[in-house]
């Protein structure tokens, strides 16, 4: 077994993502949708371990997320997020466990967002599951934190736990969404 490290991103590289919301909430209890599409690259290269050997790895990848979400607030403080899509990944180092370059990785994830009073930052456990259905399949569940600094901008940060053999063993997640 192999156990790649670094800032590269084995499977979640950095990245843009446009997001456009088509069903908007009337009341605090409808739902919203929104559909997104988006372009990530690797911009590092990872250290890969195993028996007897480390080894600097020079990652490259690029993918195309794209998917669904939708949200629903359950209470005035609790939030539900859902989120379905995948990414279409194309030179990518022959990281799928089967040896592919190409390939399709299935994301779903759903999140319960708490609004506290003051509002100063909005605490997530959220559930990611992401992988091809097959030979790789990867659970994580991710405490995170967000802080909004303005009506169209917001921080996100997060440390993932992985929960299943494949996958990342732990992870950190930085976001910036910029709302127009």
């Amino acid at each position: 077994k192999i156990d790649f490290h670094g800032e590269g991103g084995v499977f979640d590289y950095a990245g843009a993502i446009l997001e456009y919301e088509f069903l908007k909430p009337e009341t605090p209890e409808d739902w919203s949708l929104a559909v997104f599409l988006g372009y990530s690259i690797v911009l590092g290269s990872l250290d890969a371990e195993g028996p007897g050997f480390r080894n600097k790895y020079n990652h490259q990848g690029k993918a195309i997320p794209i998917g669904l979400k939708a949200d629903r607030a359950l209470t005035d403080r609790l939030t539900f997020l859902a989120q379905v899509g995948g990414r279409y990944h194309y030179e990518s180092d022959d990281l799928h466990p089967e040896g592919n370059d190409v390939f399709f990785m299935t994301e779903a994830s759903a999140a319960l967002i708490y609004n506290p009073f003051d509002k100063w930052a909005y605490p997530v456990l959220e559930l990611v599951y992401r992988g091809d259905l097959g030979s790789y399949n990867s659970f994580e569940i991710v405490p995170e934190l967000i802080v909004p600094i303005n009506s169209n901008f917001e921080l996100k940060g997060g440390l993932g736990c992985g929960l299943a053999d494949d996958g990342e063993d732990w992870q950190a997640r930085i976001q910036a969404t910029f709302r127009f």
